[in-house]
């Protein structure tokens, strides 16, 4: 019952009060959650005892690869990446952790911690350079060869952004909770320009090539296009309720581009990435604070209701329409993940509760669903025939998919 009343007042500030507001309030109040110290535990194969398989229908299903304990709650996707011939992950946790981590073993391969916990996003440049923003309000640059700190660039408020590459790479944009959008650059993090937008920013941007453009959104229900080259506000668009899961672009041959910004009330709007002009909405049972995943066709986000929704988008991009939404029976604040196996379509989908499901994209079927043993928030990855995700047991899971 403790969770269901902090999750109702917490929703209140989130609507209706400051992000600082609502920051302050989960720091006082789920800060025996989120900060548990447990001890390191040595990633392991083929071990059962940290789920319960409760269903399983037909021949492809996930397998245990290793688990990893990062020591504190993990809210934030991992990353993998090919570097000097090996596929290292890199995660971070509540409990200030950054680790790189080998994506065959699970084994750990160097670890920084930082001065106060993470949750933004990890975004890797050239040269073995990872970037990734703390809520002490600092960007980080690290070295993952090392996990040695090769920058910080200092801004005003807590960072939960995950930055984006911008100007050939030579930079990185993000956004702060002290109401600016910040571009630095990668090699020494030099401020190249800030915008004052005048609310935080969450979000992750979305950068786009073609037209130099970023994409945000801020704390007081605005989305905003800003020049790559000095940070110029080119248009501002307004939604009714705060924008928390991250926008994403949607691209149509032949149609203009396009940007998806799902806001918590329900409603995801589309709008041109050139002028900022409504295409077209999507409203959904309840609340959203997902973000958005594109595939073909299709869109798909995670909802309050506890279903994940797969959106059909007409040829011409002038409308939408539900394709079919799958219930999981309990909240989905992640984003749902969709990958391709042999011949077939598959959604991996998390719940708060602590589920994994894995679903047959065309014929909605649960093929299989895992009961984890703690909540999760952390929206799963797909990468080489694995899925990874965090859970707020402190680990680090990879399962392998198969043919049972």
């Amino acid at each position: 019952m403790l969770h269901i009343k902090i999750s109702e007042e917490l929703h209140k500030l989130i609507l209706n009060s400051s992000f600082y507001q609502s920051f302050n309030y989960v720091e006082n109040n789920f800060s025996r959650l989120y900060k548990r110290k447990l001890s390191a535990t040595e990633s392991t194969s083929g071990e059962n005892n940290r789920f319960k398989v409760l269903k399983k229908n037909g021949n492809v299903e996930l397998k245990l690869k290793w688990y990893y304990d990062l020591k504190g709650c993990i809210n934030t996707s991992p990353m993998v990446i090919k570097y000097k011939n090996q596929y290292l992950v890199l995660c971070v946790s509540f409990y200030q952790v950054f680790a790189v981590i080998n994506f065959d073993t699970g084994q750990m391969m160097s670890e920084m911690i930082f001065p106060e916990p993470v949750q933004g996003g990890i975004c890797v440049g050239d040269f073995g350079k990872a970037y990734v923003g703390c809520l002490n309000g600092s960007m980080y640059c690290v070295d993952i060869t090392n996990c040695q700190k090769i920058w910080s660039f200092r801004t005003n408020g807590i960072i939960k952004s995950r930055p984006c590459f911008c100007l050939g790479r030579k930079a990185i944009v993000f956004g702060s909770y002290d109401g600016y959008a910040y571009c630095i650059s990668t090699d020494g993090g030099n401020l190249i320009w800030k915008h004052n937008v005048g609310f935080s920013i969450s979000v992750n941007p979305v950068y786009n090539v073609k037209l130099k453009t970023v994409y945000l959104a801020s704390s007081n229900k605005i989305c905003f296009c800003l020049s790559e080259s000095d940070g110029k506000m080119l248009w501002k668009y307004s939604v009714n309720s705060p924008v928390m899961g991250s926008p994403c672009s949607f691209e149509k041959l032949g149609h203009d581009d396009c940007i998806l910004w799902p806001e918590v009330e329900g409603v995801v709007h589309c709008t041109k990435c050139t002028t900022g002009d409504l295409v077209w909405t999507y409203k959904a049972q309840n609340q959203i604070y997902s973000s958005i995943t594109t595939f073909e066709n299709y869109f798909l986000f995670g909802c309050k209701d506890k279903n994940v929704y797969s959106v059909l988008v007409a040829d011409d991009n002038k409308s939408c329409s539900l394709s079919f939404k799958i219930c999981l029976n309990c909240e989905i604040s992640s984003t749902p993940c969709i990958f391709k196996y042999e011949e077939n379509t598959y959604i991996f989908a998390v719940t708060n509760g602590g589920v994994v499901f894995l679903i047959d994209f065309f014929e909605q079927k649960v093929l299989q669903e895992i009961k984890m043993n703690d909540e999760i928030f952390c929206s799963p990855i797909m990468y080489d025939n694995r899925i990874l995700f965090g859970c707020n047991d402190n680990n680090l899971y990879c399962f392998s998919i198969g043919n049972g």
